[in-house]
């Protein structure tokens, strides 16, 4: 089915950006981080106009999720 085609091509990505991210750090790469994103946006279907692009309330959530963290790395 395409639910589970899609389900497989995000897992499938999210392996990769891992992979890439533990290669990277291994390397000695210090100011790199992962910020893992799952339910992000929520599930409710009103965070994006077209399930890529984000609405304002996409754009809330988001911020939401990454600020705690940007503010953790500035004061650093």
């Amino acid at each position: 089915s395409s639910a589970a085609s899609d389900v497989y091509k995000r897992q499938r990505k999210n392996q990769t950006l891992n992979e890439i991210f533990n290669s990277l750090k291994k390397k000695g790469e210090k100011d790199i981080y992962l910020i893992h994103s799952e339910k992000m946006i929520g599930e409710d279907g009103e965070a994006t106009v077209d399930g890529i692009h984000f609405t304002d309330l996409g754009m809330m959530r988001y911020a939401n999720l990454i600020t705690p963290f940007i503010k953790k790395m500035i004061k650093r």
